[in-house]
């Protein structure tokens, strides 16, 4: 049994009944989906699993079998109760978890707070096709910046990784829905329905903005009225409810919106006028009754995963000017809690927020500009603000912290059970020097090597086909891979760089101690940050791949040149062998490919008009830099060459025809690894050369 840090919080836990509020993010998503997984892992991190022996037991049947069904009539509890999760740390608990169900209060109610419906429900009445949606959304942002560099304001100018990564993102998203237009439908209305339309409804349709927050009020108010009327037994003592909400990607910028307006003043609520209403909380029937929203002073905490709050609050500024007047908006917070209509304590202190988020996560990231604002400081102390890099693959690791046991174990001891217990688990491993190289792979080695694949396979086939049909086909493959390997590279680079530039103020702000790099001194976290020796490794790993990335077009230019010497061929020479001499087979191939590049590049991107300028800095030249670097690779490669002539020329003359496609596959590795190695070095001197400006909210958001 752990002991405890205060004797006292024994007692004060017995007063209370915790509920653990689980929501949700985008995606399509049915009732107790999503609580479930935060079940097993609360369930395994009270029995001190460790990250590689944790197991799920509870299924969904077992959840809904508690709750009922979200269709039909509200007639059980809106929570779900296990034995062995107690709420108290110091309890004892049997050694092993099976899923019994628990109805005395003692252990952990877990609440999903599901809301998929509401957004499938917008999306039927306002979703629009992606490329609309990107112009628009483009198309102000590129008014507001534009403005703003008029007036001279620099504040209220857009961030720099908006107007690069969106554009780029928009290019990227339509070449993919172009090509799920022949095959992969169901997955092209998974990908723009129910995740990004999800994104697009909730950003622009306020009263779908407006419905999810009530959604919101609605289940909490429930669950208030039901722990009321559980706890209303004679003889009894009353126990008060206590509530730790959780939140994921979209669902966390919902769940702020939610607990920001339970605080709004009566008037505002109720209102379908005010300027500050949120259009849709309330139904079209006037005698609509707003729920009672006294729970809020129950909130214990807040946590988010994987949270895009600031990218919301940069893109839909227009939506969030309510975070800048909340004295029109709020009742005074200590006012409010005293005055509001509850029995038994209520919170008196801020509700402590956690926000995690790994480096690799395209969603999340830091809150460096929610916590400027008034409403959030009033209503909100960040306790720890963490981006690590615990998971390799970019983009799944949005979703791969529900599986994260160490992850949650620490959030239990510090958001749930209030880190009361001396010999609470140590800090997760923020930094993992092992899963940092593997990200780096993945990013730098392993999709430039997919792409080069694809391309490499889509051209011998397209020489070597027996027909013109299939010829013509591969050909139009090998223009669609090369195209769309150019633009994910573009992507992949100008995004992992930006990453890593927020990422760098977390690491100098740990060094020096302060936050003072985050544009927050005056609100600074408690707790989260790497070591020296992690910062170590991570420079040195840093440094590594970059050699790497000088390196690859280096090596390939030699082995090319050296293999097009000992054949005595040129590359046009070597295209020839491989389509059997065929002149006309070799200018089919040409004239599809700038065929194909020509209707993409003109068809399926966005028009220039919504592409802002990426270069601040005056004057400076960082294509050529980025160019010579190039340049330099391939002299060196010319030099190297000469060694590696004479073992090649020494094979025997069977293994000519390896040698050939070897050739051939050299000459698209050598172009393929050149153009990264130019767009990095031209993205790290763009970077380098414009700094990223402190935003201040206030003036970014009353823009124009």
């Amino acid at each position: 049994m752990k002991k405890l840090k205060n004797p006292q919080c024994v007692e004060s836990s017995a007063d209370y009944v915790t509920y653990v509020v689980v929501v949700h993010g985008m995606g399509e998503q049915r009732e107790n989906e999503t609580v479930i997984k935060v079940v097993n892992r609360f369930a395994e991190a009270r029995r001190g699993a460790r990250a590689n022996d944790s197991r799920d037991v509870v299924t969904l049947g077992q959840a809904c079998g508690q709750t009922g069904l979200s269709k039909l009539p509200a007639t059980q509890q809106p929570w779900m109760e296990f034995e062995g999760i107690p709420a108290n740390p110091t309890d004892p608990r049997s050694k092993i978890f099976l899923g019994e169900k628990s109805s005395t209060g003692k252990d952990l109610r877990f609440v999903d707070l599901c809301w998929a419906h509401i957004l499938r429900d917008a999306h039927k009445h306002a979703g629009t096709d992606v490329e609309e949606w990107a112009k628009g959304l483009l198309g102000r942002l590129v008014h507001k910046h534009k403005d703003a560099e008029a007036r001279d304001k620099s504040c209220a100018r857009v961030p720099f990784w908006i107007r690069r990564v969106l554009y780029l993102l928009a290019d990227t998203l339509l070449l993919v829905r172009f090509a799920m237009n022949f095959r992969f439908k169901k997955m092209k209305e998974l990908v723009f329905v129910k995740y990004l339309g999800d994104v697009q409804v909730y950003g622009e349709y306020e009263r779908c903005r407006g419905r999810a927050v009530r959604h919101f009020h609605d289940t909490m108010a429930r669950i208030e009225a039901e722990h009321d009327e559980r706890e209303r037994k004679p003889g009894a003592k009353r126990r008060e409810a206590r509530y730790v909400i959780i939140a994921h990607s979209l669902g966390s910028i919902m769940s702020l919106d939610a607990l920001l307006y339970a605080h709004a003043l009566p008037r505002v609520r109720k209102s379908h006028t005010d300027k500050w209403a949120f259009p849709g909380y309330r139904g079209g029937d006037e005698k609509d009754k707003t729920p009672d929203t006294n729970w809020i002073w129950r909130v214990q905490s807040f946590v988010t995963l994987g949270s895009p709050i600031d990218k919301c609050l940069m893109l839909w500024w227009l939506n969030y000017r309510y975070l800048l007047n909340h004295a029109d908006w709020f009742d005074k917070i200590a006012s409010e809690a005293q005055n509001c209509d509850c029995s038994g304590p209520v919170r008196k202190s801020p509700i402590a927020h956690f926000n995690y988020c790994d480096e690799l996560d395209p969603v999340g990231h830091n809150l460096n500009v929610a916590r400027q604002t008034p409403a959030y400081k009033a209503v909100f102390k960040c306790r720890e603000d963490v981006v690590f890099n615990r998971y390799a693959v970019p983009g799944v690791a949005h979703n791969a912290y529900w599986t994260d046991q160490e992850l949650f174990g620490w959030i239990l001891d510090r958001a749930v059970a209030g880190a009361c217990v001396a010999g609470a688990p140590s800090r997760p491993r923020w930094f993992n020097l092992w899963v940092y190289c593997k990200l780096l792979f993945w990013l730098y080695c392993a999709v430039p090597l997919l792409i080069l694949l694809g391309t490499y396979a889509s051209l011998s086939w397209a020489l070597q086909a027996e027909n013109w049909r299939t010829a013509a086909v591969a050909a139009a493959a090998f223009s669609f891979l090369a195209y769309f390997g150019r633009c994910l590279t573009d992507l992949g680079i100008w995004w992992r760089q930006i990453q890593r530039q927020q990422s760098e103020e977390f690491w100098r702000s740990a060094r020096t101690g302060d936050d003072s790099g985050r544009n927050q001194a005056e609100q600074p976290c408690e707790g989260g940050g790497p070591d020296p020796k992690q910062r170590r490794f991570r420079r040195r790993a840093a440094r590594l791949f970059r050699v790497l990335v000088a390196a690859a077009p280096f090596a390939w230019a030699a082995l090319t040149l050296a293999t097009l010497r000992a054949l005595d061929l040129s590359p046009l020479q070597c295209v020839l062998v491989l389509c059997g001499g065929s002149n006309s087979r070799l200018t089919l191939v040409a004239l599809i490919f700038l065929l194909v590049v020509f209707c993409l590049f003109f068809l399926c991107r966005l028009p220039t008009a919504y592409r802002m300028r990426t270069v601040d800095a005056p004057g400076m030249c960082p294509r050529f830099e980025a160019g010579l670097w190039v340049l330099v690779c391939i002299a060196g490669a010319v030099l190297a060459a000469h060694p590696l002539v004479g073992v090649l020329s020494a094979l025997p003359a069977e293994f000519d025809g390896y040698l050939e496609h070897a050739a051939i596959f050299g000459v698209l590795a050598t172009i393929a690894y050149s153009y990264r190695l130019y767009r990095f070095v031209l993205v790290k001197t763009v970077l380098r050369c414009s700094k990223p400006r402190s935003i201040e909210y206030s003036h970014y958001a009353s823009h124009p």
